[in-house]
């Protein structure tokens, strides 16, 4: 199944797609989708899909990625001199760099890295743990990534040992801040939170809360559209904006407690 998600207005458009083994009939397919869907706005197309070296394309569909000094890629290969490599490779998990949201954690990251040394790491929505794993490779801090999709927490544990970071980084199924592990571990002096716009104003108490003086939270996720209202919910708890970037569409913005 692919996901692609566009900005538009206050909304994001989804198209999913799907692929199904050819041995099921069309019409088999067509009935079990529209009974998925039902009551809901959507209308499901097939289109035959022939054989394919899918290897072959996923290289060339996925090619490395500098943002800043990361050098994100999915596929073996030589990482640039004076680079700091993150081996992502494409799968179930969100967070491969592709997507304009992660490119621009890792580049607000980048800068703050220049700035500062941080020591309690917290990724909540850590999908890939490609965020987790790029603070971890350049300051050896420890981090914990919290994922509510248990499919995505092999991703994320094999990621974490293919980068070599797997003595710093735990990743767990959860959902929020009042789990205990989060708990046991705050307050923290750096937060990701790569998730959706709701999910994001729903939890900036408790993610203010969980933040040390002086922390920074790298939030992303949402559209130009959808930025006051994110700033205007965490300025109003006290943070304060210290960066923003922008690409195609999307947002991701650095604040300060």
């Amino acid at each position: 199944m692919v996901v692609d998600e566009t900005p538009d207005g206050d909304n994001s458009v989804l198209q999913v797609t799907v692929f199904f083994d050819g041995a099921l009939s069309s019409r088999v397919i067509t009935g079990a989708m529209l009974d998925a869907l039902s009551g809901a706005d959507i209308h499901p197309t097939l289109t035959p899909v022939a054989a394919h070296d899918w290897q072959s394309w996923c290289i060339t569909a996925f090619p490395p990625k500098t943002l800043g000094r990361f050098f994100v890629y999915a596929n073996p290969t030589a990482v640039p001199a004076g680079k700091v490599g993150l081996h992502i490779p494409a799968s179930m998990a969100f967070g491969t760099g592709e997507h304009a949201t992660t490119a621009g954690c890792l580049l607000l990251l980048d800068e703050l890295l220049t700035q500062r040394q941080f020591s309690n790491v917290l990724d909540m929505g850590c999908g890939s743990a490609s965020l987790m794993i790029a603070a971890s490779k350049v300051q050896r801090m420890p981090a914990l990534g919290v994922e509510i999709d248990p499919t995505s927490i092999p991703t994320a544990e094999e990621n974490i040992r293919n980068n070599a970071v797997q003595a710093t980084l735990e990743v767990i199924c959860a959902d929020g801040f009042s789990v205990p592990a989060v708990q046991r571990r705050a307050p923290y002096d750096l937060v990701f939170a790569n998730i959706l716009l709701n999910p994001l104003l729903a939890m900036a108490a408790p993610l203010v809360a969980s933040l040390a003086p002086g922390g920074v939270v790298i939030l992303s996720g949402f559209n130009t559209a959808q930025e006051q209202a994110v700033v205007t919910a965490y300025t109003g708890l006290g943070l304060r904006v210290l960066q923003r970037h922008e690409q195609n569409g999307w947002l991701a913005i650095s604040l300060q407690k």
